[in-house]
């Protein structure tokens, strides 16, 4: 069970647990630049292993979301790009005790992890594409 999922324990012990999914991502071979976009709802699995997908409001044509993806294929995170709740600003990530299970990181109690902790890998978008809301407002 991933460290975060008692919610007693501190960001340092959270941030260890983001830097598990990222080397995990990387070890599974995952290159830079392998990143889709849409409009459509991220997968939650059989996705592309070890890649990103950024979802576009089409109205806006900016981000809302993207969900980063493990070995499997399944859904290890989203970084949001628009504010909830507190703390929540532009950038902050949700990280999933259970792969392929969103609500296992999203919902009341959960973590908001700030972009600070981050790799900036997961906070680039595809080209031309820019945040619905400045990263860290």
């Amino acid at each position: 069970m991933p460290a975060f999922a008692s919610l007693d324990l501190s960001f340092s012990q959270i941030s260890g647990y983001v830097r598990e999914l990222v080397d995990e991502y990387y070890a599974g071979g995952a290159k830079r630049g392998v990143h889709f976009k849409g409009t459509d709802k991220p997968w939650t699995k059989g996705a592309t292993p070890n890649s990103k997908y950024t979802r576009v409001d089409p109205k806006t044509g900016k981000a809302t979301q993207t969900a980063i993806y493990d070995s499997n294929g399944d859904v290890i995170g989203h970084v949001d790009f628009k504010n909830h709740g507190k703390g929540a600003t532009s950038g902050h990530a949700h990280m999933f005790s259970e792969p392929g299970n969103p609500a296992s990181g999203h919902g009341k109690g959960k973590p908001h992890i700030p972009n600070s902790d981050l790799p900036s890998d997961w906070l680039k978008l595809p080209s031309g594409i820019e945040p619905q809301t400045p990263i860290g407002n």
